[in-house]
């Protein structure tokens, strides 16, 4: 019990109490002032309750930045050296910048900023657009880049529903997605809408290259007619001129160009040419085809039902508003899809048209909170059960009640201070309810003697309870909090995380001590004061027998054992440095987590074959996929993205550095069935899925798998990152094929991925500087013609018809340059593009990265293992083994887990470190000594020792969050001890002049007599938290810490504690009467 620890401890209780007037003594008793705080605690809790914002994480403001740039037609060289080295410069100037990474691809380039942890970040966001900005004005600006998009890395970004339509035809269920997302965007909890599976439909214009070499017309002389044909303009009265007398025109005017309608396109006059019947006009029709079709080039995404064959269809992700309720945003996006497909199916094309909700983060958050809501209830019956036990049923029903009003009053707290609920915070107020309960129990007990035991009246022993209790259990509760405070502090995404933690029981042990006095107190009249001496409140506890033989073989086995004598005391206190020692032993061989795993049925696959395959292969493979996922029984559904990656992978944002869309590549995002409906945990699913595919995918070598899977952790970020840093983009790609070949060697390593993606053998065509001076043709020009002839479909417009907007491109499919008569000189002669450039073999890769400035080489993988750490280690000797061998001017650097697990481990440590630093100040304070806090403290190491020892026999291993539980475990221990001490020292001050002997009954009747509040306080949170390990692998770390260490601690500070102060003597104590013996 904290509380009672430090009453007794400041204030010697006397045997029958001087009833003298407490400061403000009418104020605390009053019941009025009672009635209307708990109406107040009541109105406000529930208020709150209904008005908080009820999410699935604490939102945590991610210190990332990302910009993403296109720069359409360019290569991945140019994209590196024209923008990506320009960003990065600038950049290299902010000083909250811990680290750039940059990805340079054809046409795109994305630059991953890690900014400092404590930084401001609208300030910082507000620099970098500033820099960014600054470097782009320094891009010429012929080359086209488009500007920038500069967003900052958050939880809420990420997709918190998904929905799949169905039921029509592609290019229907494209118009039907786009018209849903125009009406979800307008939503106020709405932040982002993401269309996975669109088709849009498309005018494609082909030209017939024979028809133009025939003609003599040049595809950049075509490509320049369409695109002023697809220009328009608007202007007003008096802005526009009449052609023919200059004068303003009266009435507004609008220029529409050619596409209006798809009809009028053949009919575009792209030439005129001289015959011989006169001057005759080439029309589009003469030298091309106009084909209209839906945009197939990437496939068709499909979705599988279970029991059902896969269908076409497109998928909606749907992301909120940082600090929007969960339950009411998702509430109001499932009315307003339902009411947009009922509209649209009115429409006949779209009458069979389907909604379905696969995915929504409310219906997980609601299971989770039921979960946990439920071990919130148990805990409570659990805690009513002990205080039954432990106390009269009046007193029992009194500190329940006074438990529940705090946590009404917490709410309220968190809601003011712009807190949510959420998974950890009901976290927080389940391992509360034990902390709390000890302040009732103090105070309940406190009246329940005045009245009992010694006869007063209730006012005078309401008096008594405030004059002992109240100013030293306010030090206790503040013992408690300064306990909290270095989590406070905690960095990293985990660390931010579980700052809900201790905000949370904060929270509830200020408002547990406002409760305590100012409502229970004066209320309890209502329950003692009519009874007062009779053999009703006298009533013993249903325990009471039982501790008071538990009392009898504590006092004989400490007399004859360990406070026998000054030899045997050392004995034990000997036995405890080498217990310590051993946990610390034992502590080293404990297997590390980042993060407890946990089942997550969603689990995304991106499948990357080895060179792009035409799209009847890549049909095919996806196909052989689709027949293996229909096979596999514990999958409940999945979706198929051809040429592109699932949703789950655009969360990695390390991979965004290095991977983008392509041909390659296809992804699949799948769910298994509910937990109860399958025999094993997500993780060992995975497993299998990953060795089953890659044995299916053995007929397409070098393609490789790489799975998105959370399972309790809070980011997808690849557990192994290896940045390696050099110039020679050849030295450094060997150096990374020998790295993923050793890599692959380490069991338990899978998903490794090179961010260059393997070189690829091309021809590279120079300009010939003589042949275009001679015939006058500019570098310029010979660019365009080759993107016309060789690049992606050039985009010219849109037209808005009945069956929706379509895009209309020219696209060329021709590959011969010799056939092609193209650019057109100054002269006006047009000469082959052959003739123009010079061609040689060359080699390019499909992305080339940066590490803060210098040209890199991204190696990232996955693991699977018990032992985070001990995998970690095998992979930094691999790194240490190849980092010896590297030529000078390149090195190596491991982030990802083995980064997570230091920084975590440190922060913790510092953490507990400064806990007992700020303990052992209150301490020192409180009992007037310096070495009699020690001895408290020492109970810690015991405790945390022999938790170590512990979970090496079980095998649980060592998380983050474990080292929280012990930081917790800190402040209860303390206490505990405290409690023992405080009544050693009551036992020594009753005593006019003290003799051997009687130090000796002081030290045993310390333990003895406080073996009840010490099993009380143990007992409520170790059985109170046993639901809680059951409700979620995740907190077994958490929970099992608390469990086990105040279950060794509850033995420790009853009997190592009492040996060390006997061993110590009475003169710690520094007491008068000391000095006499």
């Amino acid at each position: 019990m904290q509380t009672l620890t430090l009453a007794l401890l400041l204030r010697a209780v006397p045997d029958m109490p001087s009833i003298s007037p407490f400061p403000g003594e009418k104020f605390f008793l009053s019941t009025r002032l009672g009635w209307l705080l708990l109406l107040f605690m009541l109105v406000f809790g529930w208020t709150s309750a209904s008005h908080i914002s009820v999410e699935q994480y604490p939102q945590v403001e991610l210190p990332v930045a990302v910009i993403y740039v296109k720069w359409p037609g360019a290569r991945v060289e140019q994209v590196e050296r024209e923008v990506v080295r320009r960003i990065e410069e600038n950049l290299q100037s902010l000083s909250f910048i811990r680290s750039i990474k940059s990805g340079a691809g054809d046409h795109h380039a994305v630059i991953y900023l890690d900014l400092d942890l404590d930084g401001n970040m609208p300030d910082m966001m507000a620099q970098i657009r500033e820099q960014v900005r600054e470097a782009e004005a320094r891009i010429p600006p012929h080359l086209n880049v488009e500007r920038s998009l500069i967003v900052q890395a958050s939880i809420a970004n990420l997709p918190q529903m998904k929905v799949l339509l169905s039921g029509v035809s592609i290019q229907d269920l494209t118009r039907a997605a786009d018209t849903l997302k125009d009406q979800l965007s307008v939503l106020p909890e709405v932040g982002k809408v993401q269309i996975y599976g669109r088709t849009p439909h498309e005018v494609v214009i082909k030209p017939d290259y024979a028809a133009l070499a025939a003609l003599n017309i040049g595809i950049q002389t075509l490509a320049a007619v369409l695109r002023d044909a697809s220009r328009y303009g608007i202007w007003s009265s008096g802005q526009a001129r009449s052609l023919a007398s200059g004068e303003p025109l009266d009435a507004s005017g609008f220029y529409t160009g050619y596409f209006v309608d798809s009809r009028q396109l053949p009919d575009i006059p792209i030439a005129t040419i001289e015959e011989e019947g006169g001057m005759r006009v080439i029309r589009l029709a003469d030298i091309s085809r106009v084909v209209h079709q839906p945009n197939t080039r990437s496939g068709l995404m499909r979705c599988s039902n279970p029991g059902e064959r896969s269908i076409p269809c497109v998928m909606l992700t749907v992301s909120w508003v940082a600090g929007s309720d969960i339950q009411t945003s998702s509430s109001h996006v499932r009315e307003a899809l339902r009411a947009g497909v009922v509209q649209l199916q009115h429409q006949t094309s779209l009458s069979g048209l389907q909604l379905q909700f696969i995915d929504d983060t409310s219906e997980h958050v609601g299971y989770e909170f039921n979960m946990l809501l439920q071990a919130f209830a148990q805990t409570l019956i659990i805690l009513m059960v002990v205080l039954l036990l432990m106390m009269s049923w009046r007193s029992a029903i009194l500190a329940g009640v006074g438990v529940i009003i705090s946590m009404v009053g917490a709410i309220g707290v968190l809601y003011i201070t712009g807190s949510s609920i959420n998974i950890i915070t009901i976290v927080g107020l389940i391992v509360s309810m034990g902390l709390i309960a000890d302040i009732f129990i103090l105070i309940l007990e406190g009246l329940f003697d005045a009245l009992h035991q010694q006869g007063l009246t209730f006012n005078q022993a309401a008096s008594f309870t405030l004059q002992s209790y109240f100013f030293p259990s306010l030090a206790g509760q503040m013992t408690t909090l300064l306990a909290l405070v270095p989590l406070f502090f905690l960095n990293g995404v985990e660390g931010r995380f579980l700052r809900a933690i201790p905000h949370t029981l904060s929270a509830i042990i200020i408002v547990s001590y406002l409760v305590a006095f100012l409502i229970i107190l004066p209320l309890s009249r209502y329950i003692f004061d009519s009874h007062t001496g009779s053999q009703k409140l006298a009533a013993t506890p249903w325990a009471a027998p039982y501790l008071e033989r538990g009392k009898s073989w504590l006092g004989h086995y400490l007399r004859t054992g360990p406070i026998a004598s000054q030899k045997k005391a050392r004995r034990y206190c000997v036995i405890t440095a080498i217990a310590i020692v051993t946990g610390l032993t034992a502590a080293a061989l404990l297997p590390e987590q980042t993060a407890p795993p946990v089942d997550d049925p969603f689990i995304d696959i991106k499948i990357i074959l080895p060179e792009p395959l035409d799209r009847k292969t890549m049909d095919t493979v996806a196909r052989e996929v689709e027949i293996f996922l229909d096979g596999q029984h514990e999958i409940q559904r999945y979706q198929l993205f051809p040429s592109s990656q699932p949703p789950m992978s655009r969360m990695d944002y390390t991979s965004l550095i290095a991977e983008r869309d392509n041909d390659s590549q296809f992804g699949v995002s799948l769910q298994l069935k509910p937990r109860d409906l399958r025999d094993r945990n997500s993780g060992f699913i995975v497993s299998d899925l990953r060795s089953s595919l890659i044995q299916l995918m053995k007929s397409w070598p070098g393609t490789e798998i790489r799975f998105f899977h959370k399972g309790g952790r809070s980011l997808l970020v690849p557990a192994v990152q290896i940045v390696v840093t050099g110039q020679d983009l050849n030295v450094l790609s060997t150096i990374g094929i020998n790295l993923q070949k050793q890599l692959r060697g380490i069991p338990g390593v899978y998903d490794i991925l090179n961010s260059q993606g393997g070189g690829l053998s091309d021809w590279r065509y120079a300009p010939d500087g003589d042949a275009m001076a001679r015939y006058g043709i500019t570098s310029g020009d010979l660019a365009e013609e080759m993107a016309l002839t060789f690049g992606d479909p050039l985009p010219l417009g849109t037209l808005a018809e009945g069956r929706g907007d379509s895009d209309v491109l020219l696209s060329s499919d021709h590959h011969d340059l010799n056939a092609l008569p193209r650019v057109t000189g100054g002269g006006g002669e047009k000469r082959l593009l052959v003739d123009l450039t010079v061609r040689e073999p060359g080699q390019r890769y499909q992305a080339l990265t940066h590490f803060n400035g210098q040209r890199s080489l991204l190696i990232t993988a996955n693991i699977e293992t018990d032992d985070t750490g001990l995998l970690l280690s095998q992979v930094e000797a691999l790194i240490q083994s190849i980092r010896e061998r590297l030529p000078e001017g390149y090195s190596l650097v491991l982030k990802g887990d083995n980064e997570a697990i230091d920084e975590n481990h440190s922060d913790a440590m510092m953490a507990l470190m400064l806990a007992l630093a700020l303990i052992y100040l209150v301490l020192v304070l409180a009992l007037d000594s310096y070495l009699l806090p020690l001895f408290v403290i020492t109970m810690i190491p015991l405790a945390m020792a022999a938790t170590a020892v512990i979970f090496v026999l079980v095998n649980i291993p060592i998380s983050f969050y474990s080292m929280i539980g012990m930081i917790v475990m800190a402040g209860i221990v303390v206490n505990d001890g405290i409690v023992v001490i405080a009544a050693i020292k009551h036992q020594l001050v009753k005593k006019r002049q003290l003799k051997d002997r009687d130090f000796i009954d002081a030290v045993v009747n310390g333990g003895v007599k406080r073996l009840g509040p010490v099993l009380s306080t143990s007992l409520t949170t170790i059985l109170g938290l046993l639901p809680l390990c059951m409700v979620d692998a995740r907190w077994l770390g958490l929970c099992g810490t608390l469990i086990v260490g105040l279950s060794v601690s509850t033995v420790l500070v009853l009997v190592i504690l009492p040996t060390m102060v006997f061993l110590a003597g009475p003169k710690c104590f520094r007491l008068a009467n000391v000095d006499k013996i």
